[in-house]
């Protein structure tokens, strides 16, 4: 009898920044990977920046990564309220104007992309 036993080995890039940012009364948590121009990658729902790990090393070449916890999600404040895509929309745009960012490339993957719109 033979056995084949595969193991899968992730070797990710560490992050060169994580902050929880403190936007009037929420928290939005983030962690920056690369150069360039900034690159957000926006989880979908019941997801966190964790979702986008394993693509990461596909952009730091090309572009200053960040993945971000959505509002209610992972590691940032819950909402205020219900759940909100324009609340949660706000408070990324907050997040913009805090790390000063003017102008974004993104990419989101279904609540993501909702939010985005």
């Amino acid at each position: 009898m033979s056995f084949l036993i595969v193991s899968i080995i992730s070797f990710g890039q560490a992050p060169k920044k994580t902050e929880t940012a403190i936007l009037q009364d929420s928290r939005l948590y983030y962690e920056v990977y690369g150069e360039g121009q900034p690159l957000f990658l926006l989880h979908g729902f019941f997801g966190s920046s964790k979702y986008w790990k394993p693509y990461v090393n596909e952009y730091v070449n090309d572009f200053e990564v960040y993945v971000v916890d959505l509002t209610g999600h992972g590691n940032s404040s819950n909402f205020k309220n219900d759940i909100s895509i324009p609340e949660a929309a706000t408070n990324l745009h907050a997040l913009m104007r805090y790390l000063d960012l003017k102008q974004v490339n993104a990419i989101g993957f279904s609540y993501g992309g909702d939010v985005l719109f």
